[in-house]
């Protein structure tokens, strides 16, 4: 009897162990990276901390003289990502239990970058969405944010109906459940919004230093006046707690942006700036409480 009820106990042992093992690799994630002209190079995964702009490290390695390497780590639940070497960088979709494979040639990053096993699909969709808007920032010696108004309007456009549609092909091409597809969808939008806010905020700079220059000197101060066809533009960006939990790092730097558009630049004065500065923390905070956002958002 005493045998028989060591054995039942260690069998109960051994389940539970096995048990616990399976449940842990539920969770892990492996990613093989292979880099030609890699040897010896960084590599990392990075998530949004969806606060500011500074990444959350999930793993980090170092390529080896073959350059080959490792990155393993546990995940929770499905995340956008980057995959970093040195500083390169492509987005990535990853989820619980994932094993991935990343092969690329360093000194052509985007244009070689491809991926294999889960999530492959989704992931070079996303190197392609990147090497899209990269062509479209540079296109023609003149990068993007430098153009002209009407300049930066067309070649807008022509992103727009680029990303657009290379999206429509891939869910033409490819069985997705519709989470995932309003995930790829609400991504490329997020891009081009984020284009959109950071050239309208390029333009506030740039008066905002030409009325710096302005009080320095003594001379008339000009009202700074954002282009009608961007105005209203931070005014399309609304709380969605999916692409938080996802992680999404264009929804980050969309709030982020649109809290300087919505909130500072309005009650922004650079004749009483150097008195105020030290307060203007608090009088944006109490802006932000007086303003109709959902709660999450104003947190």
């Amino acid at each position: 009897m005493i045998k028989f009820t060591i054995i039942i106990f260690i069998i109960s042992i051994t389940i539970s162990i096995v048990g616990f093992i399976e449940k842990e690799d539920k969770n892990s994630v492996r990613i093989t990276v292979l880099a030609s002209s890699g040897k010896g190079r960084e590599i990392k995964v990075t998530v949004s901390n969806m606060l500011n702009t500074e990444p959350i490290l999930l793993s980090e390695s170092k390529l080896n003289s073959a350059g080959k390497g490792l990155l393993e780590f546990r995940l929770a639940k499905p995340t956008l990502a980057s995959i970093r070497i040195d500083g390169k960088r492509s987005d990535i979709y990853i989820s619980p239990g994932s094993e991935s494979q990343v092969s690329v040639d360093y000194n052509d990053f985007e244009k070689t970058i491809r991926f294999s096993g889960n999530e492959a699909e989704i992931n070079n969709y996303l190197s392609k969405e990147s090497l899209l808007v990269s062509k479209s920032f540079f296109a023609g010696g003149k990068f993007i944010y430098r153009l002209e108004l009407n300049e930066f309007l067309k070649r807008y456009d022509s992103l727009t109906a680029a990303l657009s549609d290379l999206h429509r092909h891939y869910v033409d091409s490819v069985l997705l459940p519709i989470n995932t597809r309003a995930l790829l969808e609400n991504k490329y939008k997020m891009k081009l919004l984020l284009i959109n806010l950071t050239y309208a905020y390029q333009l506030y700079n740039a008066a905002l230093n030409e009325q710096s220059y302005a009080v320095q000197n003594g001379l008339k101060i000009e009202e700074i006046k954002i282009p009608n066809e961007l105005m209203g533009i931070a005014d399309e960006v609304s709380l969605d707690t999916a692409m938080m939990n996802i992680r999404m790092p264009e929804y980050s730097e969309v709030l982020l942006m649109a809290l300087q558009l919505k909130i500072y630049q309005p009650n922004f004065d650079i004749k009483t700036w150097d008195k105020i500065r030290d307060r203007f923390p608090l009088t944006a905070n109490a802006l932000i409480k007086e303003k109709r956002f959902p709660a999450p958002f104003k947190e």
